[in-house]
């Protein structure tokens, strides 16, 4: 069927059924009039608006028009299309033009540094630009590249050109939980060619970490007595190929124990080894020594932790509890000083220990030695007073048979009695800012080479010791002006000071703090009477003094005053002016100005009070250099 045909077809069929039948009739429903006459049926209808010759190609030039420009836009849309397709699989297509592969161990020991390559390939068409790679890593790992141990690394890989492959190689340790599952994640970054657009392409590797690097074990005794020494010996051995350069050792002591010496010297704390390189396969040993003070616990714990070094910080590798059992003591043994075993002491004190022991061990001990060592810079050793022989170059006392008889043979349930007096220095020996929070201590033992069958040891022992904090001290004093130039105040009125005329004076404090820190500290006086508070004052330190009409008090509130502030430097001081008016019952003598001052502080060592007092202030003026003698005495 020809186009022309066809369009016939489609018009008679749509006024068939605009007009509700399926034909047409057979004769003619319209007529238009031409200048050929009257046209009827069919032949009106297509001839209605033109002339014959034009009634069908009058309509063909728009509808061909019109097929010619939706084949067009097929076309164009064809076109775009298919470019479309080529960019995508060959310019945006991440997965299959840009690749990222990470190899890494599959195991690793805990603490041993391992190698991650990251391989990045690319076979796009064009270059890759502005490329950057982001590594995570799970807690378990760190990054030996980073010196602040990121989680999170970015590395920056620039351009790439098309086909090529780089590789990035990266330095991790591990330190989480032995046969724990740590991961790596890699993400790369970049855009292609000349486009703005970013694309991502990430891969993952999964590792375990197998068990510590370096093993620990610890010979322990199967029981410790209460009150006895006893031994430790900490064995560890590298089990990786790795040699580390530096590996370090520390143990927590619980506060009934008193560590007494080592294999090898402590390098802090009597706590902590720098036990240096540990090669492949190689082994070492640490023994330590130490006493276990009296208590009434069934065991205690000393936790052992190993580290490795890199980068200047430390890393756990290893970590053991050492538990040990206590049997009861066969000697109880203890130390009181004044009578108490929490006493504060103070600067000048007097103190008495007192050591006293019992034979619980069901066997008669022989040949009992007593032994106390006293440490701390303020004991005055010139005044101790003993029962025993003093070493002074040691600064320990000894007991035996020789000044105790009963020592010669301690029956089973004998006890006795034996004691230490010593004065302490009345000042604190202050030289710099660090010298502060002084205490005393005491360590005592007691052994017999009596051993009852029950004990695995060579002789039957007990130890005790004491430790004593010494309270800070601080004082305050004061000063009295009528001339005051150096405080920037002038005072006004009459000297001698006259009845019933002010006289104003300027009142200094000065405090002066030892050796350690007091908090909540507050300086007080009453005014006399006849003295009124001016409000003028002036102080080193952000707060003032305020007078409390309510009491008639000058009141001083310091948060805090440091250790060693005044002992070392200048102490904290304030001035302030009250006014003198006299009344006639005080002509002829000197007119009180301030009662006495009173300081108090909470010690931040001791947790005490600590008080200060300064003396009544009058008008005699003694520390008045412009003053003569007199002068301050009331006059009619």
């Amino acid at each position: 069927m020809s186009l022309d045909e066809l369009e016939k077809e489609i018009y008679s069929y749509r006024k068939q059924k605009n007009e509700g039948t399926e034909e047409i009739p057979s004769e003619p429903l319209y007529s238009v009039h031409s200048s050929e006459g009257v046209k009827k049926g069919k032949e009106a209808i297509w001839d209605a608006d033109a002339p014959k010759e034009e009634s069908y190609e009058g309509r063909k030039t728009p509808i061909m028009k019109r097929i010619f420009i939706v084949a067009g836009v097929i076309a164009v849309l064809a076109v775009v299309g298919f470019f479309a397709v080529q960019y995508i699989f060959n310019v945006a297509g991440t997965s299959k033009d840009v690749g990222v592969e990470i190899f890494a161990p599959d195991h690793v020991y805990r603490g041993v540094p391992f190698e991650v390559t990251v391989q990045i390939s690319s076979q796009a068409d064009t270059f890759m630009r502005n490329a950057n790679l982001t590594l995570t890593m799970t807690s378990g790992l760190v990054s030996l590249d980073s010196l602040n141990n990121k989680t999170v690394l970015i590395d920056s890989v620039g351009d790439l050109g098309g086909g090529s492959l780089t590789k990035k190689v990266y330095k991790f340790l591990s330190v989480g939980d032995p046969n724990s599952i740590q991961k790596v994640t890699a993400q790369l970054g970049y855009a292609l060619g000349n486009s703005s657009a970013r694309y991502e392409v990430k891969q993952e590797k999964q590792l375990t970490i197998d068990g510590p690097a370096i093993s620990i074990s610890v010979k322990k005794p199967d029981t410790v007595v209460g009150g006895s020494k006893f031994d430790l010996e900490v064995q560890y051995e590298n089990l990786s190929d790795f040699s580390f350069p530096d590996v370090r050792l520390e143990m927590k002591y619980p506060t009934a124990f008193e560590f007494k010496s080592a294999t090898l010297t402590p390098t802090s704390m009597n706590n902590y080894w720098q036990l240096g390189g540990l090669n492949t396969g190689s082994k070492g040993t640490l023994g330590i020594s130490g006493d276990l003070q009296v208590s009434d616990q069934n065991s205690f714990n000393i936790p052992v932790d190993l580290y490795v070094s890199f980068l200047g910080q430390d890393y756990l590798v290893n970590e053991q509890l050492v538990t040990l059992s206590i049997s009861p003591s066969p000697i109880h043994f203890d130390i009181s000083l004044n009578g108490a075993t929490d006493y504060v002491a103070r600067a000048g004190d007097t103190l008495r220990y007192a050591i006293k022991y019992q034979n619980n061990s069901g066997i008669a001990l022989a040949d009992v030695v007593i032994r106390a060592n006293l440490l701390g810079e303020l004991f005055d050793f010139k005044t101790l007073q003993t029962n025993g022989n003093f070493n002074s170059l040691a600064n320990s006392v000894t007991w035996n048979a020789s000044n105790v008889p009963a020592l010669h043979l301690l029956d089973p349930g004998a006890s006795g009695e034996v004691s230490i007096q010593v004065r302490l220095a009345s000042y604190f020996p202050i030289k710099s800012i660090s010298d502060r929070n002084y205490s005393l201590k005491v360590s005592t033992e007691i052994d017999s080479p009596s051993v009852p069958y029950y004990l695995t040891a060579d002789k039957t022992s007990a130890v005790a010791a004491m430790t004593t904090k010494i309270m800070g001290s601080a004082a305050v004093s004061t000063k009295t002006l009528y001339r005051d130039a150096a405080s920037g105040i002038v005072n006004d009125g009459a000297l001698p000071p006259q009845v019933n005329k002010p006289t104003e004076f300027t009142i200094h404090w000065f405090i002066k703090n030892y050796s350690t820190d007091l908090s909540n500290v507050t300086i007080s006086a009453p005014l006399a009477s006849g003295v009124r508070w001016t409000g003028v004052e002036k102080s080193n330190l952000d707060s003032v003094p305020l007078y409390n009409d309510r009491t008639n008090t000058v009141e001083w509130t310091i948060d805090k005053i440091p250790a060693t502030r005044g002992a070392l430097g200048d102490p904290i001081e304030v001035t302030f002016q009250v006014e003198l008016t006299p009344n006639v019952t005080q002509v002829n003598q000197y007119a009180r100005l301030l009662g006495q001052t009173t300081l108090k502080g909470t010690d931040g060592f001791t947790g005490m009070q600590i008080t200060a007092t300064a003396d009544p202030i009058d008008t005699s003026l003694s520390q008045d250099p412009t003053v003569g003698q007199g002068q301050g005495i009331v006059s009619q």
